[in-house]
C-alpha cells in the first residue's frame, strides 16, 4: 500500500512547480524500496496469485517511473525559466515564445547530455 501511495505522490509530484519536481525522484526510490520489500515478504510467506502479481507490477511501475522522473532532473533549470518566463508573460504570443525557448532548451540539454547533435 505504500508503495503505491508513494508512486502517485511521485506522479503528482512530476508535475509540481519547480521545488516540488525535485521530490519526485525521491518518492519514486522510495516506492520501489517499498515495492521490493512486498516482494520480499510475499515470497518469505509463499503467498500466491494478486497479492504476488500487485507487487511485481508495483516494482516495475516504480522502476520505470524512477527512471522518468530522473530524467526530470536533466532540465530542471529549463523548468525553472519557463515558470519564470509564464509568470511574466502577459500575451498569448508570450507564452509561446516562452514554450519554445523551453522546447530548445531541453532538446540542447538531452542532446548535450546523450551526445546528440542538434
Amino acid at each position: 500500500m505504500w508503495s503505491a501511495c508513494l508512486l502517485l505522490a511521485g506522479v503528482v509530484l512530476l508535475s509540481a512547480p519547480y521545488p516540488g519536481l525535485l521530490v519526485a525522484p525521491v518518492t519514486a526510490v522510495a516506492s520501489l524500496a517499498f515495492a521490493i520489500v512486498a516482494v520480499t515478504r510475499a515470497a518469505r510467506a509463499r503467498a500466491r496469485g494478486p497479492v504476488v502479481a500487485l507487487s511485481v507490477v508495483l516494482v516495475v511501475a516504480s522502476l520505470m517511473w524512477t527512471f522518468l522522473s530522473a530524467q526530470s532532473l536533466l532540465y530542471v533549470d529549463a523548468v525553472r525559466d519557463l515558470q519564470r518566463c509564464s509568470g511574466a508573460a502577459l500575451t498569448q504570443q508570450a507564452q509561446s515564445a516562452c514554450q519554445s525557448q523551453f522546447d530548445r532548451d531541453v532538446r540542447e540539454r538531452i542532446g548535450s547530455v546523450f551526445g546528440l547533435g542538434g
